[in-house]
């Protein structure tokens, strides 16, 4: 037989999509088979998860950018809003607006963004219209602001 011949195990980590940081672990052996094995401990072997993921909001940009010379309705921009890595707990961004003299956030609605486990890679859409406040103020710096909740 090949009893005498080394063999080689590969063991792989599981990839998941959560930002949990480095994960230890340990292989254990079972000996069956021959009866003058069994029962022979064998030491388990320390292992080490690499995470790659990271708990992080990614935004999408491309091309945004709000003029104050709207048409009737206002010049409207967007952007899009998602999160790097899957949630364990529904994560809510507030979109707070500072100034609605300046630009106001039209959609969502309800200036929040909720994101779960179910719909954390799905970008959301965020939409800025600008506002004339017919101020010769030339081009003025409009800040949108967020916090971050985390629901347990």
């Amino acid at each position: 037989g090949d009893w005498s011949t080394l063999k080689t195990m590969t063991v792989m980590g599981e990839n998941d999509d959560f930002a949990d940081g480095t994960q230890a672990y340990s292989v254990g052996f079972v000996v069956t088979g021959d009866a003058q094995y069994a029962g022979i401990g064998v030491p388990a072997i320390a292992a080490t998860n690499l995470d790659d993921d990271t708990a992080s909001i990614v935004f999408d940009m491309t091309g945004f950018g709000a003029p104050e010379e709207a048409d009737p309705v206002g010049t409207q921009q967007s952007f899009t809003v998602k999160l790097a890595s899957e949630p364990r707990v529904s994560v809510t961004v507030n979109l707070l607006n500072p100034d609605a003299n300046e630009a106001v956030i039209t959609t969502p609605a309800s200036q929040q963004l909720v994101f779960t486990g179910a719909n954390w890679k799905v970008p959301r859409v965020v939409v800025i219209r600008a506002v004339d406040d017919f101020d010769d103020d030339d081009a003025t710096l409009w800040t949108l602001q967020m916090t971050v909740d985390a629901s347990t």
